[in-house]
């Protein structure tokens, strides 16, 4: 029995070496899509209606990459991030309305991207790039006598950078960690209270990225 255990344990520690060095020995250059899913919170210019809400987001990319050493492969990527929408939702009372404010955002991506290899199967990725992204922001009153409801967008072309590690799954896939920034992106609309003139945004997500 003894024996046995001790065969089973060389054997696993034999796959695993095994596993880092295919990983590691995996060609850099070629395409790849990822897939990613976690929280985004949003900073607006709408005061404390959405800032620092945490909402649930995805985003889906890919691209092509080339080898630019032993380790490091560099590329670009394109895709769309879906990130995030929310309500918040107040009940009123006899002498003040009942109120619903709603946000949510989207982008189309369009940037570098690039990973380096560091051995036994990790890697490391950055990501850098212009977003064009659509915000819209609702804000609902609703009292016994009347309803108003105003709306606002904001569309913009905004710098975004990304940060990442990974670890490899398969020869192929990595498992994901990937914290992405969306800067200011502004409007020149009259800057008036309760206006969606300026919004940013930090997406932390975890993912898959396949390569190709």
């Amino acid at each position: 029995m003894r024996h046995l255990c001790i065969a089973t344990a060389v054997a696993t520690c034999l796959s695993f070496t095994s596993f880092a060095a295919v990983a590691a020995d995996t060609p850099l250059a070629g395409g790849f899509v990822h897939v990613g899913a976690g929280q985004v919170i949003h900073q607006t210019s709408l005061s404390t209606y959405f800032d620092g809400e945490r909402m649930l987001g995805n985003d889906l990319t890919g691209g092509y990459r080339w080898a630019m050493g032993g380790k490091l492969a560099l590329g670009f990527e394109l895709g769309a991030a879906h990130l995030g929408a929310s309500e918040q939702f107040k009940r009123g009372s006899a002498t003040r309305p009942t109120v619903k404010n709603g946000l949510g955002a989207n982008a189309w991506l369009a940037g570098a991207n690039m990973r380096w290899a560091m051995g036994d199967g990790f890697s490391l990725t950055g990501r850098a790039g212009v977003a064009h992204v659509h915000v819209r922001a609702s804000w609902e009153e609703i009292t016994r006598d009347r309803r108003s409801v105003r709306h606002a967008r904001l569309s913009a072309n905004t710098p975004y950078v990304g940060f990442g590690a990974g670890y490899a799954l398969t020869e192929q896939a990595d498992l994901t960690l990937q914290v992405t920034h969306y800067a200011s992106a502004t409007s020149h609309a009259r800057r008036a209270r309760a206006s969606l003139h300026d919004w940013n945004a930090t997406n932390v997500n975890v993912g898959v990225d396949y390569r190709f």
